[in-house]
């Protein structure tokens, strides 16, 4: 009797120990639109969170997704889950997506030091970009990365800032170089890089299932 008073008692432990664990596995994940507030990166010391880089993580796990599906359209994890060049695709997509945020904020601050702006031209093409852009979106997609027209119309923004920067240190400075030096490997982008400081909040950018956030499967 008392044999198998103790079997029930570990029985019924072992099923406590496993809800728990399914309860926790569920609640333990992180959903972006959740945590849109969450710094992760500090650049020049300015902090910037989920919230701002939505737009960069759509785009990015999109132009990945849109591989994936050709490369076996039955099942493009498996694409995600590959590993190339001595890194998973999945993670080299979200450095990816990080540097690119990186990289135009830096170089759209340079462009403001530099006394350059959008036109009003370049700001209406922008906006007009931006409502286009959340039309051709799902509704999945807005939900996860927490986009609206604003923050949209934002990334534009510094992003076009980013590039008429570009174009201006190549017009008036950097005539022996090309846009191709001014890619994330390139050099001219390399040496602004250095004159700045960047600090990735690592144990919060990889908390996301990156090739999962904006992608509903």
């Amino acid at each position: 009797m008392e044999k198998r008073k103790k079997i029930l008692i570990s029985t019924v432990l072992i099923l406590i120990f496993i809800i728990s664990a399914c309860s926790v596995k569920t609640e333990d994940k992180y959903l972006v639109k959740n945590h849109l507030d969450d710094v992760i990166v500090k650049i020049d010391d300015v902090e910037y969170c989920f919230g701002d880089i939505g737009y960069y993580i759509t785009n990015g796990e999109a132009a990945v997704e849109s591989q994936a599906l050709v490369y076996n359209p039955d099942d493009p994890t498996e694409y995600w889950n590959k590993h190339t060049n001595g890194i998973f695709i999945r993670v080299e997509a979200r450095d990816s997506v990080m540097n690119n945020f990186v990289k135009d904020v830096i170089l759209s601050s340079e462009a403001e030091n530099q006394g350059l702006s959008l036109t009003d031209e370049q700001k209406q093409q922008c906006s007009q970009s931006a409502q286009t852009i959340l039309g051709q979106l799902n509704n999945y997609q807005k939900e996860q990365a927490g986009l609206t027209a604003d923050n949209i119309d934002k990334a534009l923004q510094r992003a076009c800032l980013a590039q008429s920067y570009i174009e201006y240190k190549l017009q008036n400075e950097d005539s022996n170089y090309t846009q191709d030096d001014w890619n994330l490997d390139g050099v001219c982008y390399k040496a602004i890089l250095e004159n700045h400081k960047v600090k990735v909040i690592t144990k919060i950018w990889e908390k996301p299932d990156f090739g999962n956030i904006t992608i509903e499967r």
